[in-house]
């Protein structure tokens, strides 16, 4: 009988221990856009470019609330667009915004005239790991299973017989 259940138990072992391994998942990127220049002058031209929109969604890019382009979504909810800084735009720090993404307004900042440090958007930490649990599940399972077949076993090994 302990044979048996030593036998039954490396076998859910070895199945366990063979089934795929979980795949990495894939996530949407996180909504956002940025400016190929965070620094120009009067006159210079502006490329922006985001992501996390909807495929084919209009997006409306402005500056310092000003419309200066409108452009569509790819179907990977990607867009790009440029805008020319209008002469005599006083020195100072800009926004730039994109709306039209579901219900976020996406927007960044640049400056305009004298060099400061640039400003970044806050960086977004990816995810890793799995979403689930289910490889501790298993592992679980089958350190319950083969505990209580070897406490069973254990049980019936050291029962005496009666007569």
């Amino acid at each position: 009988m302990i044979r048996r259940s030593l036998v039954l138990v490396a076998l859910v072992l070895a199945v366990v221990g063979l089934a795929a391994p979980a795949h990495a998942q894939d996530y949407p990127p996180q909504p956002g856009i940025t400016v190929d220049k965070p620094n120009v002058d009067p006159g210079d031209t502006v490329r922006v470019t985001g992501r996390g929109c909807e495929a084919g969604a209009s997006v409306t890019i402005q500056f310092n609330g000003q419309t200066v382009a409108t452009v569509t979504a790819g179907s990977d909810g990607s867009f790009s667009g440029s805008f020319t800084v209008p002469a005599g735009t006083p020195t100072g720090t800009y926004q730039v915004s994109a709306t039209g993404c579901a219900t976020q307004v996406l927007s960044t900042s640049i400056t305009v005239g004298t060099a400061v440090t640039p400003t970044t958007s806050p960086s977004v930490l990816p995810r890793t790991g799995s979403g689930t649990t289910e490889t501790l599940l298993r592992v679980g399972i089958v350190l319950v299973a083969a505990g209580g077949l070897l406490a069973l076993a254990a049980r019936r090994r050291g029962a005496v017989p009666t007569r």
